[in-house]
């Protein structure tokens, strides 16, 4: 019974790793606090990564986490979490002819769910404020791709 557990994580493992993968013709042009790899996934470590440390965490009541970057076959990931709010306000522009999508993530969610996500639509701009945070908990986010944008959560 415990070899099917184990050999059933490791096939949802590989398939999360293969999910995102970055293909060889893959450029990134100016990432600015984005990353292909996800910070903090269900609590377990992908591609080697751990939870951000606290230097990685950027406090809302100090300053605005901002972000821009481009990448067509992989998902960006915000390479910093945020914390300090428990409504928190947002600008973003989608660059790109197709739709994007913005997730957000507690890292105290050990199931890796999003907890609120943002639809910004082709060539657009979008601003606003969302509720239901936790201010002592640490947020990160994850782009749809296509994804060719900039924005900022303050």
């Amino acid at each position: 019974m415990n070899k099917k557990i184990i050999s059933l994580l490791l096939v949802c493992v590989m398939a999360i790793g293969m999910k995102n993968t970055a293909f060889a013709e893959e450029t990134f042009s100016s990432l600015v606090n984005l990353s292909t790899e996800c910070p903090v996934q269900g609590g377990i470590s992908v591609y080697g990564t751990d939870r951000p440390s606290a230097s990685n965490y950027v406090n809302l009541n100090n300053e605005a986490l901002e972000f821009s970057g481009e990448a067509n076959t992989v998902i960006l990931y915000s390479n910093k979490c945020f914390t300090g709010k428990s409504t928190i306000s947002y600008e973003i522009t989608n660059y790109s002819s197709s739709r994007l999508t913005v997730k957000f993530y507690d890292t105290e969610n050990w199931l890796g769910l999003s907890c609120d996500e943002i639809v910004v639509e082709a060539n657009s701009t979008i601003t606003g404020t969302r509720s239901g945070f936790e201010a002592n908990h640490f947020y990160y986010m994850s782009f749809s791709k296509p994804c060719k944008g900039k924005g900022k959560v303050y």
